[in-house]
């Protein structure tokens, strides 16, 4: 009677272990079967990756000719405002500069006057006033020279305000850029030169 009930106990255990088996099989499975669904979905947001790349790709293409035409007229209009801007500041700028410097010149014209009243009185009346007015001539003269060179502005050069525009427009545009146009915008300039 023992060889039937260890038989049973046998397909018992066997049954049991192939249940387990079974059970662990399906758990596999259905852990495959999420993890094939995250795959494919990630696959499609990919794909869909991929297509929103490709389209700003040829979207970026098209646009550096119009930015370029942009940036032109943007170039040209503030130059000539700039042109403007600096023009008046410095025909300011050389007002104010000839103005302290007539005031002071008058200073010492009046200081040089004095003193020579002071000593035209020990020369004669007529050799001196001629001595005065051929100095205070001759100091006019070289003292308005002198002013005319060393503090009135030379004319800048066209090239030099080109490039004084130039900077200051890129100056303005350049912060606004993004690092992605910003380098775009460096391999522009490197193919230019």
């Amino acid at each position: 009677m023992n060889k039937p009930l260890d038989h049973e106990s046998a397909l018992l255990t066997t049954t049991k272990a192939l249940k387990l088996i079974h059970d662990k099989l399906h758990q596999l499975y259905e852990q495959w079967f999420k993890e094939k669904e995250l795959f494919l979905t990630c696959c499609q947001d990919l794909e869909a990756l991929l297509e929103h790349y490709k389209t700003s790709t040829e979207q970026f293409t098209q646009m550096p000719t119009e930015v370029m035409k942009e940036l032109k007229q943007s170039i040209q209009s503030a130059r000539n405002e700039m042109s403007l801007a600096l023009k008046q500041h410095l025909i300011e700028q050389a007002h104010q500069e000839i103005g302290a410097i007539g005031l002071q010149l008058k200073l010492s014209a009046e200081k040089a006057e004095r003193a020579l009243l002071a000593h035209e009185r020990a020369l004669s009346y007529e050799r001196t006033q001629l001595k005065i007015i051929g100095i205070t001539f001759l100091t006019a003269i070289a003292t308005g020279c002198l002013v005319a060179w060393f503090f009135i502005p030379k004319p800048l050069t066209p090239e030099q305000i080109t490039y004084l525009h130039q900077g200051e427009i890129l100056n303005k545009i350049l912060p606004k850029l993004t690092k992605k146009e910003l380098g775009h915008f460096k391999q522009l300039l490197q193919g230019v030169n």
